[in-house]
């Protein structure tokens, strides 16, 4: 009996997958496992580039220098006979100075890896054979997500407990004394709370390199677009609208005023300078005194950052017609 071409085709397909399923393991098939795998492919390929490591070089020297200069300073105060408590090599000090790199330099690594690592796919070609793969478009997009919150975490930790660490050596030479009576247990959790707060700086800066890269396709839209609101957009326009709202007056200037109040920065920061009471980087001076933004309104106008980000992204992904 003769068979069609097409059916010999077929069971040669069937064969073959027969035997690709005795010696492939595929895991688990529900939508968080695939989601789980997607995000340790995005960690590899980033593991992989030497961009990636470029970076982390930088973040690392950055650090570094930043406490040699500390240390050079300290030197210089302690020869000249003058008073120096705390140490700014030590902790408490020592967390919010490297703290303050990690937000400065963190924030602009973040977006240069996010802008790359999306904007990328564009440039090369590769997103439309990656998005013909299996797993959806959403699973794609959120893996690239949890990849960035991933990165954020390991970069402000490494960051930080580096920095925290040569405080606490290049203080050997300084000859001060160690002082740890601020060290218990609720001093901690606020701490490990500071630390939160940086990576959720970090995150929603990355998701905007994120969206901007989807939405301009390339990486220069993702990295330029999201620097630029960065460096230079909200400082700008913070100024603008409190020198017209001061201007103005009356209910027209007091809500122009009130509009830096939901930027990115000033919610973080409020965030942030929240703890510095608890902390106890400054002691009791107007430095440690709360914000004006309370946490709830900073965490809620972050996630809806977040949402704004990350739901863009998402739809632009699944409405858009994905060429080369």
């Amino acid at each position: 009996m003769n068979t069609s071409p097409q059916t010999q085709l077929t069971a040669q397909s069937d064969s073959y997958a027969a035997e690709t399923s005795q010696t492939v393991i595929f895991g688990r098939q529900d939508y968080f496992s695939i989601l789980l795998r997607l995000i340790g492919m995005e960690l590899y390929k980033i593991r992989r580039r030497p961009m990636s490591k470029g970076l982390g070089i930088i973040a690392v020297v950055a650090v570094i220098l930043l406490f040699l200069v500390v240390l050079f300073v300290t030197l210089l105060v302690v020869q000249r006979g003058a008073s120096l408590s705390p140490s700014p090599l030590l902790p408490p000090l020592a967390l919010y100075l490297v703290n303050q790199a990690v937000l400065i330099l963190g924030q602009v690594l973040i977006v240069i890896l996010l802008g790359a690592m999306v904007g990328g796919e564009y440039g090369v070609g590769t997103v439309r054979l990656m998005l013909t793969r299996g797993p959806t478009r959403a699973q794609f997009l959120l893996a690239k997500a949890g990849a960035a919150l991933i990165c954020c975490a390991i970069g402000a930790v490494v960051m930080i407990v580096l920095g925290i660490l040569l405080g606490l050596f290049f203080n050997l030479f300084t000859g001060l004394p160690y002082n740890f009576d601020f060290f218990t247990a609720a001093w901690f959790g606020h701490a490990l709370l500071y630390l939160l707060i940086t990576i959720a700086s970090l995150f929603v800066y990355s998701m905007l390199a994120l969206f901007l890269a989807t939405l301009g396709r390339s990486t220069a839209a993702g990295i330029a677009g999201a620097l630029t609101w960065l460096l230079l957009g909200e400082n700008i326009l913070h100024t603008i609208l409190v020198l017209i709202g001061a201007a103005a007056g009356g209910a027209a200037g007091d809500f122009l005023r009130a509009i830096p109040d939901y930027f990115i920065g000033s919610n973080t920061g409020a965030l942030q300078q929240n703890q510095n009471q608890y902390l106890r980087f400054f002691g009791a001076t107007s430095l440690s005194d709360p914000s004006s933004i309370s946490d709830l309104h900073a965490v809620l106008v972050l996630l809806a950052y977040l949402l704004i980000f990350i739901g863009l992204s998402l739809w632009l992904q699944q409405k858009r017609d994905i060429t080369n």
